[in-house]
C-alpha cells in the first residue's frame, strides 16, 4: 500500500469513528480532534512530526500540539469524547 493509500485509508477510518473528516481545513473542534487522532496514529507508526504535518498539510509544530492535545486528553480527561475516540481506534488497529 503506498504512503498516499494509507493516509486516505487512515484517514476514513478516523471520520468513520468520529464523524468529522480529519484532512478538512476547518478549525473547528471537532475536526481539529479529529485531525489529531490521525496525527497521533501516524506518530504511533513512527513518523516524524515533519512527516506527518507534511501529510495532514500542517506544520511540525501544529503535529506537536495535536500530540500535546492528545496526551492531556488520555492523561487527564481533558477531552473525554477524544479519548473515547483514540481507545476505539487503538482496539481497531492495534496500536
Amino acid at each position: 500500500m503506498t504512503a498516499a493509500m494509507q493516509l486516505d485509508y487512515l484517514a476514513a477510518l478516523v471520520e468513520s469513528v468520529t464523524g468529522y473528516a480529519p484532512l478538512t481545513p476547518r478549525r473547528s473542534r471537532p475536526v481539529v480532534e479529529a485531525r489529531a487522532l490521525l496525527a497521533g496514529i501516524l506518530l504511533s507508526q513512527g513518523q516524524s512530526l515533519t512527516a506527518v504535518g507534511d501529510a495532514i498539510g500542517w506544520n511540525h509544530a501544529t503535529v506537536l500540539y495535536y500530540r500535546t492535545m492528545l496526551d492531556d486528553a488520555l492523561k487527564y480527561g481533558t477531552r473525554p469524547e477524544m479519548a473515547r475516540n483514540w481507545a476505539k481506534l487503538k482496539n481497531i488497529l492495534d496500536l
